[in-house]
């Protein structure tokens, strides 16, 4: 359990460490608001030429962070007319349903409750076809009398991949 909750840290952990994405303004300035959304005041404006790193994406607004430390949100609309360090204009791609229904690894945690006892669990799924998957859960329960620890390994079948929900 130890272990794998290690593993799950430091792919959290690499993947922040990553780079930021950078882009350059192209328009005569970009303008930072509060929140998402177009009801959020603007509080600076990043002028043509600067950089401004991408944080992250919510619905069609970008948190960015511009070089002097300000941290805002950019609409879709503004952040499609910036450019790439390369200097070609930014593309922006949205994920589709079927960008999830194809994705071929899963990973995750849970908590809950089992027999009135609190249930802490992380898993993982590997797609091996579209129709059959693989998927190993491990969970901890702490009691106030006893705890358990259950390990599944599941192979799992979806006749109707095509369908909500699959029997």
């Amino acid at each position: 359990m130890r272990v794998l909750i290690l593993v799950l840290l430091l792919i959290s952990s690499a993947t922040i460490a990553d780079e930021l994405p950078e882009v350059k303004v192209a328009d005569p300035y970009i303008e930072l608001r509060t929140g998402p959304g177009i009801g959020y005041p603007i509080f600076h404006v990043v002028d043509r030429g600067e950089f401004v790193d991408v944080l992250k994406r919510k619905t069609d607004w970008f948190k960015v962070r511009a070089n002097n430390g300000k941290v805002g949100w950019v609409d879709r609309n503004q952040m499609e007319k910036t450019l790439t360090k390369s200097g070609k204009q930014t593309e922006i791609v949205d994920i589709s349903l079927d960008d999830f229904s194809n994705r071929r690894w899963e990973i995750g945690a849970e908590y809950g409750v089992f027999n009135q006892d609190p249930v802490m669990s992380v898993y993982g799924g590997f797609a091996l076809t579209p129709n059959l998957s693989s998927e190993l859960t491990i969970s901890k329960v702490i009691g106030e009398f006893s705890s358990s620890q259950l390990v599944n390994l599941n192979l799992v079948s979806q006749p109707f991949t095509q369908w909500r929900y699959s029997p």
